[in-house]
């Protein structure tokens, strides 16, 4: 999310000010952290990420959907496909 957010400012899609009420509003969702990832990330996610020519931020993503049997909700074309290959609900 930081990324994105980030990335949004440095284009001029969005301001600082936007991010920040973003992410307030974010706070408010009380959202879970997922503390297994980091265990995972040299093992689980560099496969992923090998077999699948994922990025490490979409195999995250892609691991923990399936992982946790949740479905993924993403725009971008590559991870759709892998996610519906691997069998994974998609949102949208």
């Amino acid at each position: 999310i930081t990324n994105v957010l980030a990335m949004a400012e440095r284009k001029g899609r969005i301001t600082p000010t936007q991010s920040d009420a973003f992410i307030a509003d974010l706070s408010k969702l009380g959202i879970e952290r997922d503390n297994e990832a980091p265990d995972r990330a040299f093992t689980h996610l560099l496969v992923l990420c090998r077999r699948h020519r994922l990025t490490s931020y979409d195999a995250i993503y892609l691991e923990l959907a399936i992982r946790r049997s949740l479905p993924l909700a993403t725009l971008d074309d590559d991870l759709r496909k892998t996610a519906r290959k691997l069998g994974v609900d998609l949102l949208g």
